[in-house]
C-alpha cells in the first residue's frame, strides 16, 4: 500500500484501528488540508445528519443481512448507531460526508483502481485522501488517512 500511495505523492498516516478510523481519517483530512479543527464525533454526527435529512438518497440501498430491505426505523436505527456507537463506517457514510463537506474523496486500496466520490460536483475543492485495507488490520477492514508526502 506505502508504494502505490507514494506514486501519488501521498504517504500513509495511521488512524488508530477503533471503530471510528473512517470518521477519524476524514477529522484528519479536514484538520491537516481544510485549516478547520475537527474530530471522529463530528464526522459522525454531520454523516448521520445528512443522511437523515437525505434519506431517499440512502433507505434504497440499505438492506439486514437476510437482504431485507430497512424500515424507516431500521433507518433511523441505523443513524443513531452512526452518531453514536462505535459501528464501523462504509459507502454511505463516505458519500454522506463527500455532499456535507462538498468535498470529492479519494479512495486507494491495492488491486483496484481510485475510488472517487463526488469528483464530478466537487472536482475544484482538494480531496479527502484515504487508503482502505480490507484485511490488514485485527478488526478487519480499516481507513488511514493519506498525506502528500514531505
Amino acid at each position: 500500500m506505502e508504494n502505490l500511495v507514494a506514486t501519488h505523492g501521498l504517504r500513509i498516516q495511521q488512524i488508530r484501528p477503533d471503530g471510528h478510523c473512517l470518521y477519524s481519517a476524514f477529522a484528519d483530512q479536514i484538520s491537516t488540508y481544510h485549516d478547520q479543527p475537527a474530530t471522529h464525533l463530528q464526522m459522525r454526527q454531520r454523516a448521520a445528519e445528512y443522511m437523515r435529512n437525505h434519506r431517499d438518497d440512502f433507505i434504497p440501498f440499505m438492506t439486514h443481512d437476510d437482504g431485507e430491505m430497512f424500515s424507516e426505523d431500521d433507518f433511523e436505527r441505523y443513524c443513531n448507531d452512526v452518531e453514536a456507537t462505535a459501528t464501523w463506517g462504509g459507502q454511505q457514510e463516505i458519500t454522506a460526508l463527500s455532499h456535507v463537506l462538498q468535498l470529492p474523496v479519494n479512495i486507494y486500496q491495492l488491486g483496484m483502481p481510485v475510488l472517487q466520490i463526488g469528483e464530478g460536483l466537487y472536482s475544484s475543492n482538494r480531496p479527502i485522501n484515504l487508503s482502505y485495507h480490507r484485511h490488514a488490520y485485527g478488526l478487519g477492514e480499516h481507513y488511514n488517512s493519506l498525506r502528500k508526502i514531505d
